[in-house]
């Protein structure tokens, strides 16, 4: 097992970051490059810079390039969000698009060169935040990969894959791990075990042992009060609304702090701190056995949310 994830590594790996790609596209995402043309890291390990004219990719999730491990292992499916970003010296100073963004975009995903992966990925979320583009492939191998874009294809987004067995965080196949979690009587001494405002959410009647022992789960881990990022707030308000659909499945929500985090005290809940987590939000479905029949990350969709409930 790795050693323990620092505070610190956790608000860097749940920070939005920003990918170096290139190049301009038109309004439904599409340039007629060819995204196939081979490509490979620098040898340098720096990501090549980016005319600031051009629009870019951003990414939702940490990429293992910026000082902390990466969401993704070899031999599991990766989702990658990814939006998309206006150019830097635009009026948007290179922010994310929102329902201007491109309904659809093709997207190639490369190892050393090779395609591992083509598809055409339709924009989620609009109308509900900010727009994004879940990549969804199998890295069979570790090491860096490339995902170029119709809407910036000059120059590829880049994220790593960790060798098999590095992330501790639970997968799709696994057994869902029991972690302490607090509730309506049984506070675990959390400063506040929902920050949803104005009112906490209605997931905390129950621990994830007596959930897990029940039936069905759907742990969802988010800080609404504390999100980073311009597409992890409304996780836990999705939640509430789809939730009624789907009365056979018990609902857990797990903050991620036990109280607010200051600059010199970041105080990771118990359930965090076992899974070794590094970003939220996350959520996970289990059948009646505990094994996940589904796994969401960082940006999630309503749709996203009601696919992983429906997969029960």
């Amino acid at each position: 097992m790795r050693s323990p994830l620092s505070r610190r590594s956790f608000l860097a790996g749940s920070a939005g970051f920003a990918v170096l790609t290139a190049c301009g596209s038109d309004e439904n995402g599409g340039s007629g490059a060819d995204l196939t043309t081979p490509i490979t890291f620098p040898a340098d390990g720096t990501p090549p810079l980016v005319d600031a004219g051009s629009p870019t990719l951003g990414v939702r999730f940490p990429d293992g390039l910026r000082g902390v491990t990466s969401g993704f292992e070899e031999g599991v499916e990766a989702r990658a969000p990814f939006t998309a970003n206006s150019p830097a010296d635009s009026e948007q100073a290179g922010r994310p698009l929102g329902e201007d963004a491109p309904d659809t975009m093709d997207v190639v995903v490369q190892f050393d060169g090779q395609v591992v992966s083509e598809q055409t990925v339709t924009a989620r979320a609009k109308g509900e935040f900010t727009p994004y583009y879940p990549v969804v492939f199998t890295p069979e191998q570790a090491g860096m990969y490339a995902v170029v874009s119709s809407y910036a294809p000059e120059a590829p987004a880049w994220l790593v894959v960790n060798p098999a067995d590095t992330l501790v965080s639970p997968h799709l196949g696994d057994v869902l791990p029991v972690a302490p979690t607090p509730t309506t009587t049984d506070t675990m001494d959390f400063e506040r075990i929902c920050t949803r405002e104005p009112e906490p959410c209605p997931f905390h009647d129950v621990t994830l042992e007596e959930a897990l022992a029940a039936g069905p789960v759907a742990l969802l881990l988010a800080t609404p009060a504390f999100c980073q990022t311009d597409t992890c707030g409304p996780s836990v308000d999705l939640m509430m609304s789809i939730a009624p659909d789907f009365a056979d499945i018990t609902v857990v929500h797990a903050e991620v702090y036990t109280e607010a985090p200051t600059d010199g005290n970041i105080p990771l809940a118990p359930l965090p701190l076992q899974f070794e987590m590094q970003w939220e939000p996350a959520l996970w479905v289990t059948d009646a056995s505990g094994l996940v029949v589904a796994e969401r990350n960082w940006a999630m969709s309503s749709d996203d949310i009601r696919s992983a409930m429906a997969a029960v």
